[in-house]
């Protein structure tokens, strides 16, 4: 028996045992058996099975199923194999970077990037803080600030922008006196709930790192 044998074929059952291994992996950690594990281990096992149909397709025998020995099927089952196996790696790609977002600060003055001893307050947090924010406006740039904070810490440190047309019964119990272009922000400290206010903001004000950190740090 002579066998015709695609030298890089053959790097398909290393794909294809390393999805499935990837699939199994994932399902035992997890301890839940979503979509994710379960694509990685049928990509893994059609990988392994384009490899054993190209095999047999290429074997010169005369008792071989004339279906493998087609060229069409054989370009198909590469064909589909090499789609497959792109979709999974893509999106484990997409998978692992949602799951471990790195966020990079490429502005001159590290605009987007909270100072190190912000971050150190905020892993070293011992009770829940919350930010309320009452502006029927939500300023990306102050969202985009609260989010850098809450991600140090998603455990001890939230935030909310509160319209306070909207939500007049928490409004009156912080006391809120929006005035003009003004929008006051406040502090709440779990689990006592004392709130403490912390700035107003307004076109040309927006909330301040070392307010909001100084506001914790003497609270906490």
């Amino acid at each position: 028996m002579k066998i015709k044998y695609l030298k890089p074929l053959k790097y398909l059952v290393w794909l294809g045992l390393f999805l499935t291994v990837m699939g199994i992996s994932a399902g035992v950690v997890s301890g839940a058996w979503g979509t994710l594990p379960i694509g990685l281990i049928i990509s893994g096992l059609v990988a392994i099975a384009g490899l054993v149909a190209d095999f047999l397709g290429r074997m010169e025998d005369s008792v071989q199923p004339k279906f493998w020995s087609r060229r069409s099927t054989q370009s198909g089952t590469n064909a589909l194999v090499g789609t497959l196996s792109i979709l999974v790696i893509l999106g484990l790609i997409n998978f692992l970077a949602v799951q471990n977002s790195i966020r990079t600060d490429l502005t001159e003055s590290q605009l987007f990037t909270l100072a190190p001893e912000t971050q150190q307050v905020l892993r070293e947090l011992k009770h829940p803080v919350k930010l309320y924010v009452f502006d029927e406006r939500q300023n990306p740039q102050d969202r985009s600030l609260l989010e850098n904070y809450q991600r140090q810490n998603p455990s001890k440190f939230s935030f909310d922008f509160v319209n306070p047309q909207d939500n007049p019964g928490l409004a009156e119990a912080f006391g809120i006196k929006n005035s003009g272009d003004n929008r006051d922000v406040y502090l709440e400290f779990q689990p006592t709930k004392r709130r403490q206010f912390l700035q107003s903001t307004s076109d040309t004000q927006r909330i301040s790192e070392n307010k909001l950190t100084s506001g914790i740090v003497q609270s906490s």
